[in-house]
C-alpha cells in the first residue's frame, strides 16, 4: 500500500482495467464507439456556438439533457454513417499504387458566380450590392 493507503500492486491494476468499460468485440464495434464519441463531440462544441438567451437559460439540468440528446443523435448519425467515417477507417478510401489512400481533388475551370450569376471580380462580395 502507498501512503494514501491505497493497493497499488499488479493486482489491483487487473482489477481497475477490468473495472473499465468493455472493449468492442470487432473492429466494426471500434469504428461505431469512436463515431459516437466523434460525433457527440461535435455537437457538443456546434451547440456553444449558439448564443444564450434568456427563454432557456443555462443550468446543470439543461447540460445534462443536451449532453444525453447528443449522444443519441451521435448514435444514429453513427449508424446510418452519416459522414462516411466507417467506410474511411474500415479502408474502403481508394488506394494508390503504394497501398496508401488517394485523394481526389475537383480542380474548378470556371471562375465562381454570385447568387445573380455574375462573375466575383474581387474584393468583398458584400460590397457588391
Amino acid at each position: 500500500m502507498d501512503a494514501l493507503g491505497l493497493r497499488t500492486d499488479a493486482a489491483a491494476a487487473a482489477a481497475l482495467a477490468a473495472s473499465e468499460a468493455p472493449r468492442p468485440a470487432s473492429k466494426a464495434g471500434a469504428i461505431r464507439q469512436v463515431q459516437v464519441e466523434f460525433l457527440t463531440q461535435l455537437l457538443g462544441v456546434l451547440r456553444k456556438t449558439i448564443p444564450e438567451s434568456d427563454w432557456l437559460p443555462k443550468s446543470p439540468e439543461r447540460e445534462i439533457l443536451s449532453g444525453a440528446f447528443d449522444r443519441n443523435v451521435a448514435e444514429v448519425l453513427a449508424s446510418q454513417d452519416a459522414l462516411g467515417m466507417a467506410r474511411a477507417l474500415e479502408g474502403g478510401a481508394p488506394k494508390g499504387a503504394s497501398g496508401t489512400p488517394t485523394v481526389q481533388l475537383k480542380v474548378a475551370t470556371k471562375t465562381a458566380e454570385t447568387r445573380s450569376g455574375a462573375p466575383l471580380q474581387g474584393g468583398r462580395h458584400e460590397d457588391r450590392r
